[in-house]
C-alpha cells in the first residue's frame, strides 16, 4: 500500500496539485485501488465506502492505474522474469485480469528492490 501511496504522492507533487485539495489522500486513494485490483470491487461500492461520487471514483482509480503503469517493465523484460522464476501451479492461478495487472507490478516492484 505504502508503495502506490509514495506514487501518487509524488504524481501530486508533479502536478503540483495544493494540499487539502483532493476528495481522498493519497493513503486512502491506494486502497481504492487495490480494493478494485485484487477484489473486484465495483466503483459504486468504493465511491460509497469513501462518500465520493463515481466520476471522481473513476477518475482517481485511472490516477492510480496510470502512475502504476508507468512503473510497468516492458513485455520483454516481464517475460523473462516470468522464464526465470518457477511457474505457479493452475489452481492458483486467478481468472481476473485485474489480478493480473496486480501481479505484473508486484513482479515488477519485486525486480527493482532485489537489483
Amino acid at each position: 500500500m505504502s508503495f502506490l501511496s509514495g506514487l501518487l504522492h509524488a504524481e501530486r507533487q508533479r502536478l503540483g496539485t495544493r494540499a487539502l485539495t483532493r476528495s481522498l489522500g493519497c493513503f486512502k486513494q491506494a486502497v481504492l485501488v487495490i480494493r478494485w485490483l485484487i477484489d473486484g470491487t465495483r466503483i459504486s461500492q468504493l465511491a460509497g465506502d469513501n462518500t465520493i461520487s463515481r466520476s471522481t471514483g473513476y477518475a482517481y482509480l485511472h490516477e492510480g492505474l496510470t502512475v502504476l503503469a508507468a512503473q510497468a517493465l516492458g513485455l520483454h523484460s516481464v517475460l523473462l522474469a516470468a522464464k526465470a522464476r518457477p511457474t505457479p501451479s493452475p489452481s492458483r492461478w486467478r481468472s481476473r485480469s485485474h489480478a493480473t495487472m496486480a501481479a505484473l507490478v508486484l513482479l515488477h516492484h519485486d525486480h527493482r528492490r532485489t537489483t
